[in-house]
Order: structure tokens, then sequence, then C-alpha cells
């Protein structure tokens, strides 16, 4: 029991404390800006955008602005060897290709805090159960319980390494992700930490009930 107790221990410590490293790299120290941005006033406007209704506005403007073009664009050739009326091709440089993947990736970082927030909550939830099984000496349901509750927290406070590919795209909401993603590390590590040292987890302390040896 203690042995398990204590690779549940070194196994959650080292996960974290690593994971708390890559987050504070990511957020603080690794550069997300590019000599072109300068040349690229729709990626600036992305990158400095504080809500998703902006983006959504700069959306519903450029797609205006594709309506008026289409509107514009002469027939098709009597032969078919033009385009059909009414297609006009995207350029994934274009404002409205840009535009929508930054409102995607906005939207799932915005979903990867909710679920961020909820599976943590779900993790603490284990972790008072569990608490409640050491103090009434029930130690392998206990030791059970922490596993379960630190592996949601270690999991869900994982580097998203997606996001670290399109940053760009959703600059504001992702930093929030990443600061989430700090906080909760650190209260996870925290909490870890507290179990050891009171006992719960640390081999030298058997919780009620458990003889010792």
């Amino acid at each position: 029991m203690r042995g398990l107790r204590f690779t549940l221990f070194a196994l959650a410590f080292v996960s974290l404390t690593a994971e708390l490293v890559r987050h504070s790299y990511i957020r603080f120290v690794e550069k997300h800006e590019s000599v072109l941005d300068h040349y690229d006033a729709i990626r600036n406007e992305i990158k400095g955008a504080t809500s998703l209704e902006t983006l959504r506005q700069r959306y519903a403007e450029e797609l205006d602005k594709d309506k008026a073009a289409k509107a514009q664009q002469p027939p098709s050739s009597p032969d078919g060897g033009g385009p059909a009326p009414g297609f006009v091709r995207e350029d994934s440089e274009s404002p409205v290709v840009k535009l929508r993947q930054a409102i995607t990736n906005w939207e799932e970082a915005d979903n990867s805090i909710r679920e961020l927030r909820f599976f943590w909550g779900a993790g603490l939830a284990l972790l008072l159960l569990a608490l409640a099984c050491h103090l009434r000496g029930f130690a392998w349901l206990s030791v059970c319980l922490q596993a379960a509750g630190f592996a949601e927290m270690t999991w869900w406070t994982s580097p998203t390494y997606s996001y670290v590919l399109t940053m760009g795209a959703a600059n504001e909401e992702f930093s929030r992700l990443l600061e989430n993603k700090l906080a909760f590390t650190t209260l996870a590590l925290a909490l870890l930490l507290a179990f050891w040292q009171t006992g719960i987890l640390r081999p030298t302390a058997p919780p009620p009930g458990e003889a010792a040896g």
C-alpha cells in the first residue's frame, strides 16, 4: 500500500511540475510575433481582438465585401470554360478564411476552458471523497479515489499543443486558456503536496485503520 501511495505521488508530482514549466514557457517566454505581422493587417486585427463578437463583426464585414465582389463578376463564358455564376474561389490567405479560422480557434479555446474547469472540479470532488474515506479508514478506496482525482486534474491541465500551432488566430482567448491552465496546475500541485504533508499519501504515515508495516 505504501509503495502504491509513493508511486501515485511521484507520477502526479512529475507530471504536474512538467506541465507547470511548459505552460509558463508558452505564456511568458515563447515568442508569438513574426516580422510578417507588419505586412498583414488582418492578422494584426485578429491578434488584437478582445472578444468573439469583435471577430464576428469583422467576419460579417468581409462576407459583405465578398458578396459585392460576386455580384460584380462577369457571367461565365458560353463554352463553359469560365467559373459558374456566383462562384468565388476562397484563397487561404483571404480575410474571410483567416477570420473564420480565428473564430473557430476562439470557440475551441473557450470550450477548452469550460472543460478544464468542469473536469478539474470533478477531480477535486473525487479528492474530497478520498479524504472522507481516508478519515474513516477505507485505505484502498481512498487511494483509488486519489488516483482518479489527480488523474483528472493532470489530464485536463496538460498542454494544449494544437492551439500552440494556431495561437496567432485567437491570441486573447488562447492566453486566457493558458492562464487558466497555469492556475489550475498550480492548485493541483498544491493539493498534491498537501495530501503528502498531511499523511494521506505519505508512506510513513499510515491512515486510520491501516496497520503499520
